[in-house]
C-alpha cells in the first residue's frame, strides 16, 4: 500500500484521509497556520510507515529535530543539509555533477549541468533591463564552472575555487581573466561560454563581473558554506534506491543562502531522472519533495517541465505557499501551470485576496432555494399577498468565508471530486506524537571544527617552466601568467 499526503483525520474514530495517487499537492496556509504540524509532519509518519523517501525544505530546522530519530528507527538514512549551521549537517559538492559527468567522458553532459548551476545563481525574474546581461552573467559562470572542474586539483574542484579565481583574476578590467582563459585549448568546454561573456562591451563586462562576483561570494567568504560545499558525502540519488530522508534546513534570517535549497532540489532531481531511466522509467522508491515555504525558494530551473512529468517517474511533490502570490514572483507567467498541475488543494488560511477569491471560484457554486413575498394595497383598500419560490446559485464558498476559514479543519480541493471540509488536528494530538521529539524543537546539533585549506588558483607561466616538482604555487595577482 503506498504512502500518501495527510489530508484530514479524526483522531477518536482512528481514520484518516490521504491522497496516494502519483499526483501534486498544494497547501496554502499563512504562517503559523500549522502547515508543518497538521500537514507536514503528519504525512511524515504517513510515508515512513509505508518506506517512500522524502526531501523536506525544513524552514527554522523546525521538522528533523522532531522526526529524524523515529525516521531512523525506521530503517531510514537520514541526510540534513544545514544552511543555517552548515557544519552541524552533510557536505554537498555544488559541481558533483558536473565532475561526474567529466569522470564519465560525457562533457556535453557536463556542460549541461554547468549551464544549470549557472541559471539558477544568475536568474532573476524581476530583471527587466538589456537580456545581454543576464546572459553574459550566466555565460561567465558556467565558464569559471567548467575550467574549475576540468583545471583545479581534485580537493579544489568546487565553487569557492571559481570564486577567488574570479576574484584575482577580474581585477584591471578582466585582462588576467582573459589571459587566463586564451590559454585553454579552443576545444575546452570553459572556451565558449567565456566567448559569449567576452562578446559584451568593455564597460559592462567590468560591471558584470563585479555582479557575478557578488552572486559568488556566499562561497567564497562564508567559511561554514565553504567547507559544506567543498565535498561530497552522500548520493543524490539515493532517495529513489532506498528510505532516505533529506532535510534541507533553510534559515529565514539569511535568505541569501536559500538559492542552494533551490540547486539542491534541481540537482537531486536530475538524479532521480537519471535512475529512473536506468530503471524502465521509474523509480524503486518513489520520492516526495516536500517543499515548506516554497514561495521562499528562488526558481527552480525548468520546474514546470519538472513538476509536469515527474508523477510517472514515481516523483510527488506538495508545494507550500502562503498564498498563490508568492508563486508570481518566482514563476511569471508559468504560475498557472504549476498550480493546475496540483490536483489536490488543501487550504488552511490565506491573507492574499486573491488566492480567497481563487479558492472561492474553485469550489465552486450550488443551488439555494428562495422565497419573496409580496403584497399591493388596492385604491379599494383590499390588499394582495402573494409568495415567489425560486433557485438561485451562490458560491459554496464566499470569499470572505474563506479568510475566516475556522481552525482545526482544512478545504478540500481535488480534481475531479466535490469540495471536502476534514478536521485536522495539530500533530500533539495524533497517536504517533509520542513517538516524536516534540520537545527537541529548536535544541542545536553540535557544530563541527573547521580546517579550510587555502584556496587553489592557476599557476604561472613562469612558475610552470621554473619548477620542477609538481606542487601548485600561489602566485600574486600582478605575477599571473606572466604579466
Amino acid at each position: 500500500m503506498p504512502g500518501g499526503i495527510v489530508l484530514g483525520a479524526n483522531i477518536n474514530k482512528e481514520k484518516y484521509w490521504t491522497v496516494d495517487d502519483d499526483t501534486h499537492v498544494l497547501l496554502i496556509g499563512t504562517t503559523r497556520s500549522g502547515k508543518s504540524r497538521r500537514v507536514i509532519i503528519p504525512s511524515i509518519w504517513h510515508l515512513a510507515l509505508h518506506g517512500e523517501s522524502m526531501v523536506i525544505c525544513d524552514l527554522k530546522k523546525e521538522l528533523q529535530p522532531i522526526t529524524k530519530e523515529y525516521l531512523r528507527r525506521k530503517g531510514y538514512q537520514v541526510i540534513t543539509l544545514d544552511l543555517r549551521n552548515p557544519t552541524t549537517g552533510n557536505r554537498w559538492n555544488i559541481l558533483h555533477p558536473v565532475l561526474q559527468a567529466l569522470k564519465d567522458n560525457n562533457t556535453a553532459l557536463a556542460i549541461q549541468h554547468a549551464d544549470d548551476i549557472a541559471h539558477t545563481l544568475s536568474y532573476d525574474p524581476r530583471y527587466r533591463g538589456d537580456p545581454i546581461w543576464p546572459s553574459a552573467k550566466k555565460a561567465l559562470i558556467s565558464a569559471l564552472i567548467l575550467a574549475v572542474a576540468v583545471e583545479a586539483p581534485p580537493e579544489h574542484k568546487h565553487m569557492s575555487t571559481a570564486f577567488h579565481l574570479l576574484a584575482n583574476f577580474g581585477q584591471d578590467g578582466g585582462r588576467m581573466l582573459d589571459a587566463y582563459f586564451n590559454t585553454l585549448p579552443l576545444t575546452h568546454p570553459a572556451r565558449s561560454p567565456y566567448q559569449v561573456y567576452q562578446m559584451s562591451t568593455d564597460k559592462m563586462r567590468s560591471s558584470i563581473a563585479t555582479d557575478t562576483l557578488t552572486s559568488l561570494q556566499l562561497f567564497g567568504v562564508d567559511p561554514a558554506i565553504v567547507w559544506m560545499i567543498s565535498a561530497q558525502d552522500h548520493d543524490m540519488a539515493a532517495v529513489g534506491k532506498e528510505k532516505t530522508a533529506v532535510f534541507l534546513v533553510i534559515p529565514d534570517e539569511r535568505t541569501n543562502r536559500n538559492v542552494l535549497a533551490s540547486l539542491y532540489v534541481q540537482q537531486s532531481y536530475g538524479a532521480l531522472v537519471d535512475l529512473a531511466n536506468h530503471n524502465r522509467g521509474r523509480l524503486p522508491v518513489r520520492v516526495n519533495y516536500l517543499l515548506d515555504e516554497f514561495g521562499n525558494i528562488p526558481a527552480i530551473t525548468d520546474f514546470t517541465t519538472k513538476i509536469t512529468t515527474a508523477g510517472g517517474r514515481g516523483i510527488r511533490f506538495t508545494l507550500a505557499l502562503q498564498g498563490l502570490d508568492q508563486l508570481s514572483e518566482h514563476y511569471p507567467n508559468r504560475e498557472n501551470t504549476i498550480i493546475g498541475q496540483c490536483w489536490t488543494w488543501i487550504y488552511i488560511l490565506t491573507a492574499d485576496q486573491k488566492t480567497a477569491e481563487i479558492i472561492s471560484v474553485k469550489a465552486g457554486n450550488y443551488t439555494v432555494a428562495t422565497e419573496s413575498y409580496n403584497s399591493s394595497a388596492q385604491m379599494s383598500g383590499s390588499r394582495s399577498e402573494g409568495v415567489t419560490q425560486g433557485l438561485t446559485s451562490r458560491p459554496l464558498v464566499m470569499k470572505d468565508e474563506v479568510m475566516r476559514w475556522p481552525v482545526d479543519s482544512v478545504l478540500i480541493l481535488r480534481t475531479r471530486l466535490q469540495p471536502a471540509r476534514l478536521p485536522l488536528p495539530d500533530i500533539s494530538e495524533w497517536p504517533i506524537a509520542k513517538e516524536l521529539d516534540l520537545q527537541r524543537m529548536g535544541v542545536p546539533d553540535q557544530e563541527r571544527m573547521l580546517s579550510l585549506p587555502e584556496p587553489w588558483l592557476p599557476t604561472t607561466k613562469k612558475n610552470r617552466s621554473s619548477e620542477t616538482n609538481c606542487q601548485e604555487t600561489q602566485p600574486s595577482a600582478g605575477d599571473v601568467l606572466g604579466f
